[in-house]
């Protein structure tokens, strides 16, 4: 995922954070992203496709998104999503989106 090293109450912050953003301005792009990089940090794979599906919907130039939907779809189990999500991408943007390992 992202790298990030939240505890609990940064990941609480964000949520608030983002969940404010979201709801005064429900096209705030970054504030979707953010939210689904907190929920994969905390494996939360529902709330992070949610969130991950929703940016690209907003802003499919946000290209850190791709990939982290496309993991989380794989963590879910979801193998044809993911494969739909790298296809997408691939024709979007004429490259391959990397899928990482999933443990």
């Amino acid at each position: 995922a992202c790298g990030m090293a939240l505890g609990k109450a940064r990941h609480r912050r964000v949520d608030k954070r983002c969940g404010a953003a979201i709801r005064s301005c429900p096209e705030a792009s970054m504030a979707h992203l953010l939210r689904g990089l907190s929920a994969t940090q905390r494996r939360r794979w529902e709330a992070a496709v949610q969130d991950f599906e929703r940016t690209i919907a907003l802003d499919p130039g946000l290209l850190p998104a791709w990939p982290e939907l496309a993991t989380a779809y794989d963590h879910l189990g979801d193998k044809d999503a993911a494969s739909r999500v790298r296809a997408e991408f691939n024709r979007r943007y004429g490259t391959m989106l990397i899928r990482w390992p999933v443990p």
